[in-house]
């Protein structure tokens, strides 16, 4: 029976569930299926954008292209013409595709920590001499909006975190509190919860500052909410970590981890992570998904189950919110699993090199191995995906842990080992762990080491059979019902010495057509307007991204990748 015999609905349904590159092949050698797929062409591409993009199937063209004001889709008229558009700007990310390097000067060169809300066209930046910058992706020179080093202190370093407008962080002149601004657009009929004169006096200043012609408030921030553990726990000892996940809030002692909820600004719940007895332990990093809670704490990758989520339960009824459901260690065979895959090192191009290439992304070759060096090394960060089906791990050493199905490996149901997937980006003895950034909406993960920033793009692929749980075993490396089908890599390419001030990297962020770091600018190295930096400072550090154009066609070379 020919394919072409089945009803044009059913022949639909089976190109849909095709590649992107598969079905387009189909579409060039068969001429049967190039009829059907013409007669049905907006239907068909209208499906396969979720291959390429995280869109709905309810969503129109036009709502699709409001809500993604970043991706520049003026010139789209069609679903064909936006699939083929994202599916060049993945080609960019892998190094099919054109990218290049831009730096921006409008946040300063001292940059500390930032964070990019690409979709609202703003970049939020930290520096190391204090204060804080909300400056235009795409408008050079243009500053938004600031809080000054009067109010954050002279030589202080805040760590910000920012998600739905809102943005927190630490106030180093203000010992153990955090503050939670939102953005001045966002607060329509809500009115912030507790905040003291010092806020409102300096909320007032930035807004004379920043005061413009039109009126605007774009990218301007107003006080929500002062939030001080001590108020919770007078006796604890200063918290070292904090991260806010909307709508959560939670800051950690070696003690004690404090959750708060943003929207009613009270606090929603405790968990007690440490011994008061035993010797004191470093908390690097903290993480939050819908349902558990992450401690990087020293040698180990903690994991408790939220203590401000109703109606949690582990089945078994084993575990209750707050307590802890999964432990891994970095000394213990058990997480080293069937794949083990170590970057290979890429030629460092020179200035002329680099002048002729349109790719400032080029793709890294894999060395998949089953020998392995066991050795200690400290878990420094994590993230994990909002349902906890992927986590991700990462330790000072550079070695990346990718753990799938992670719900069914906490509990008990499958074995570590057999759904790990490690990637070893260390590239020498004076390398070592500098940033991670997880972009879970397309899958990618954005990992910088002192010498090297490789990106891994995990590819997924559904299968109806992983829906059954007696097929779950067959295919470890899943999540949901769909299973892990290769990794893709690719690595950053940076002027020519730029990997010698990698070291002093201090952020990294990865967005849907940009990855942001930043880093010490060599003398030779120009900004957009073609000026060199004037300061050769230590920490001279200025924002860069890599912007991926995916705008025509490449050539595409035989690929290189972890197929699982």
């Amino acid at each position: 029976m020919s394919l072409l015999s089945l009803p044009p609905e059913i022949l639909v349904q089976v190109l849909q569930q095709l590649s992107v590159t598969s079905f387009l092949q189909c579409h060039a050698v068969c001429r049967g299926l190039k009829a059907v797929i013409d007669a049905n062409e907006d239907h068909i591409f209208h499906f396969l954008i979720g291959f390429v993009s995280s869109s709905s199937p309810q969503q129109s063209l036009r709502e699709y292209t409001l809500a993604n004001p970043h991706l520049s889709l003026d010139d789209v008229e069609n679903w064909k013409a936006l699939c083929k558009k994202q599916s060049l700007l993945g080609d960019s990310w892998v190094g099919n595709g054109p990218s290049s390097l831009k730096r921006h000067t409008s946040t300063g060169e001292r940059v500390f920590r930032l964070k990019v809300d690409e979709k609202a066209g703003l970049v939020i930046s930290s520096a190391h001499n204090g204060g804080i910058l909300v400056t235009d992706v795409n408008r050079a020179g243009v500053v938004l909006w600031s809080l000054d080093v009067d109010y954050l202190g002279i030589l202080s370093e805040s760590h910000i975190e920012y998600d739905n407008g809102f943005l927190a962080f630490n106030n180093p002149a203000r010992n153990n509190t955090f503050e939670v601004w939102r953005r001045a657009d966002h607060f329509e009929d809500s009115s912030p919860g507790i905040i003291d004169a010092r806020q409102i006096a300096a909320s007032e200043s930035a807004s004379l500052r920043h005061t413009t012609g039109d009126g605007s408030t774009r990218g301007h921030f107003k006080p929500w909410a002062l939030l001080d553990p001590r108020s919770i726990d007078p006796g604890d000892a200063p918290t070292r970590a904090f991260r806010f996940v909307y709508p959560t809030f939670v800051a950690a002692s070696a003690r004690v981890a404090y959750f708060w909820d943003i929207n009613s600004m009270t606090p929603s719940g405790i968990i007690n992570i440490g011994d008061p007895h035993s010797r004191a332990r470093r908390v690097t990093y903290l993480e939050l998904s819908n349902r558990h809670f992450f401690v990087c704490w020293g040698g180990s990758l903690y994991v408790y189950l939220r203590p401000d989520v109703p109606g949690l339960d582990f089945e078994e009824e084993r575990y209750h919110g707050g307590d802890q459901v999964y432990r891994l260690t970095s000394d213990s065979e058990s997480w080293f699993g069937p794949w083990y895959v170590q970057l290979r090192r890429l030629a460092q191009q020179s200035k002329e090199e680099l002048a002729r290439n349109t790719r400032s992304m080029r793709r890294v070759p894999l060395m998949l191995s089953y020998q392995h060096t066991l050795k200690f090394d400290e878990f420094v960060a994590v993230h994990s995906l909002p349902d906890s089906s992927v986590v991700v791990a990462v330790t000072l050493g550079g070695t990346c842990m990718i753990i799938s199905d992670f719900n069914a490996v906490a509990r008990g149901k499958i074995q570590t080992r057999n759904a790990i997937i490690v990637v070893d980006i260390w590239s020498g003895s004076a390398d070592s762990f500098r940033y991670i950034s997880y972009d879970y909406e397309n899958d990618r993960i954005a990992i910088s080491t002192s010498r090297r920033v490789a990106v891994l793009k995990l590819v997924w692929k559904e299968s109806e059979l992983l829906a059954d749980n007696e097929f779950r075993e067959l295919s470890p490396m899943r999540r949901g019902s769909s299973y892990l089908d290769k990794v893709l890599v690719s690595e950053a390419v940076l002027p020519s010495q730029a990997h010698l001030s990698m070291g002093m990297l201090s952020c990294l962020q990865i967005t849907d057509t940009r990855l942001w770091l930043t880093y010490r600018p060599d003398s030779d190295d120009v900004d957009e307007h073609g000026h060199a930096p004037l300061v050769a400072n230590p920490l001279a550090l200025t924002v860069f991204s890599v912007d991926m154009q995916g705008d025509k066609t490449m050539d595409h070379p035989h690929e290189e990748y972890l197929r699982c």
